[in-house]
């Protein structure tokens, strides 16, 4: 009987998503394609930086000892900061004082978030 090799599903999504990635990022023409297909890449930078930084604190968290939930918020938090970036600048609208505005701001949310959580489950 032949071996089986299965795939699992948490690891193939990064895989299909990057070949999409290449895919688009190589054969599309920003200047000549629609902005129904500018609107997809942005959603695929944005999700591939998810996945990534998301792999990434995983890694790190073995070492510090950050919990799964604090890793999640961490991780959204800082794709969603990562996102309202990207998309300022990719209009021309990001300057150096909407950086100063921004990166403070979600340190206060992270903060926030981890009280409000604390004391929801009575910690």
């Amino acid at each position: 009987m032949a071996p089986r090799f299965t795939i699992q599903k948490k690891r193939m999504y990064p895989i299909l998503l990057v070949i999409v990635d290449v895919y688009i990022f190589t054969m599309v023409n920003p200047h000549k394609a629609p902005s129904f297909v500018i609107g997809v890449a942005y959603l695929l930078v944005i999700v591939t930086f998810y996945l990534l930084l998301a792999w990434l604190l995983e890694f790190i968290a073995k070492f510090l000892g950050l919990p799964l939930h604090r890793q999640k918020k961490l991780t959204l938090l800082t794709t969603i900061c990562a996102a309202v970036l990207i998309g300022m600048q990719s209009i021309g609208q990001l300057a150096l004082r909407d950086l100063l505005a921004i990166i403070p701001l979600v340190f206060v949310l992270y903060f926030y978030l981890s009280y409000y959580g604390n004391h929801k489950r009575g910690e």
